[in-house]
């Protein structure tokens, strides 16, 4: 009977803290927009101020993370249609605390994001009377306009 008894206490301390650490991971709907954004890599502007296409996944029960992408199109340096320049953004929570990243994809006929900027400090971005964030690291600066 002690041995009955010892087995069901260990498999009730086994499986509790397992169940009671398992957060459920929650994506919200995905906001797609255009608005204005600007890209600085390495110290050089690559796209100032200029009309972006954005999308954002919020995730968390409290929608505190996220990911949010933005791309200009542009010509490719041989004259062809299909180059963009792009960024994904990042706020990712680990153990209460946020960190930022951001991937850029450095050339623009580059069809992935190559090159991680991180960690990434956050700033507002003011365009005319609109607002939006800015994720800073040394001589890079990715911003984007908020949704209207």
């Amino acid at each position: 009977m002690k041995k009955l008894l010892g087995i069901m206490v260990l498999g009730l301390l086994w499986f509790m803290p397992v169940n009671a650490q398992k957060e459920e991971f929650v994506a919200h709907d995905e906001i797609n927009w255009t608005g204005k954004c600007f890209i600085q890599y390495e110290g050089k502007v690559v796209v100032d101020n200029e009309m972006c296409t954005m999308s954002l996944q919020e995730y968390g029960k409290e929608k505190d993370e996220f990911t949010i992408i933005v791309s200009k199109e542009v010509d490719c340096d041989d004259g062809t249609k299909n180059c963009s320049y792009f960024f994904y953004a990042h706020k990712n929570k680990l153990l209460k605390t946020y960190l930022f990243n951001v991937y850029y994809n450095v050339w623009k006929d580059m069809p992935q994001a190559g090159q991680r900027i991180s960690p990434a400090q956050i700033d507002e971005y003011f365009v005319g009377g609109i607002d939006g964030a800015c994720f800073l690291k040394d001589n890079h600066k990715f911003c984007y306009e908020f949704k209207e």
